[in-house]
């Protein structure tokens, strides 16, 4: 959604670079455990989705020259790139996880030369799941325990599923940061978003549980009032519209969401 809203606002487009993830929110029960880590989702679906899995052993497709390549989701040089957002959330680890191949596609861009998306997690994150891939924890390869061949991976993932997941009271926090770059007027121009959002106490609602729950029930409206055509419409589309992503952010906003916009333009 957001990326249509910073493509709609240029001329053409060479890069995107969007930012994503919950995380434990600081001063937290959540964020003091150990792996400073926890999942709002299933943990073994969680494991198997790139840009949820907190597992570092694969490769993500990013557009890099114009050209699909593939690197290594955490190592490398400049890897994982340090960011920083406000206070309370301040410095994350961004580890690549996948490009918006779809939504370049839905929007007809052509000249997109850069393009990925990466995941966000507390600092440290990199290193602490490197020493349990290091340990074999993360292997799918059986080992023999009592007559019985398990996966580490397997015994993780339940571990995760009674310790890892957030209890009621727990806070956690939301990011998102996406940069679209290109031209306007002739000029190079970036348009910069960004949002964070926080468990609500009140509600007993995750970040993760508002970011995603409020913006399919929005859209859902939307739909009902015949703002937004039936069928299948990719949500870059609907932020491109300016029409329908006038709406959409204001219904966000009376959620208490907000997602800021920047704009810097170069001039020769």
């Amino acid at each position: 959604m957001i990326v249509g809203v910073g493509v709609g606002q240029l001329d053409k487009v060479k890069k995107i670079h969007a930012y994503y993830s919950g995380f434990p929110q600081k001063g937290t029960q959540a964020y003091n455990n150990p792996l400073k880590y926890k999942f709002t989702w299933n943990t073994g679906i969680a494991f198997y989705l790139p840009f949820l899995s907190p597992d570092l052993r694969g490769k993500a497709k990013i557009l890099r020259g114009g050209e699909v390549v593939e690197v290594d989701m955490a190592s490398g040089p400049g890897n994982p790139e340090l960011i920083r957002f406000p206070e309370p959330i301040g410095e994350l680890e961004a580890i690549f996880a996948d490009w918006p191949r779809e939504a370049i596609k839905q929007l007809g861009l052509k000249d997109v030369e850069e393009a990925w998306e990466k995941a966000l997690r507390l600092p440290g994150h990199c290193q602490r799941w490197t020493i349990l891939r290091d340990l074999h924890l993360l292997d799918y390869e059986p080992v023999t325990i009592s007559g019985k061949k398990v996966a580490p991976r397997d015994v993780l993932i339940e571990i995760g599923n009674k310790y890892l997941q957030y209890e009621k009271g727990e806070g956690n926090a939301l990011a998102i940061r996406v940069e679209v770059i290109g031209e306007k007027n002739g000029k190079p121009t970036e348009y910069s978003y960004q949002m964070m959002d926080f468990y609500d106490p009140i509600a007993d609602v995750t970040a993760m549980g508002r970011t995603t729950a409020f913006p399919c029930s929005i859209a859902a409206q939307m739909i009902a009032r015949g703002e937004i055509e039936r069928g299948v419409v990719h949500p870059s589309k609907i932020g491109r519209n300016p029409s329908t992503r006038k709406i959409f952010f204001e219904e966000l906003a009376k959620r208490n969401i907000t997602v800021r916009e920047s704009v810097t333009t170069m001039i020769a």
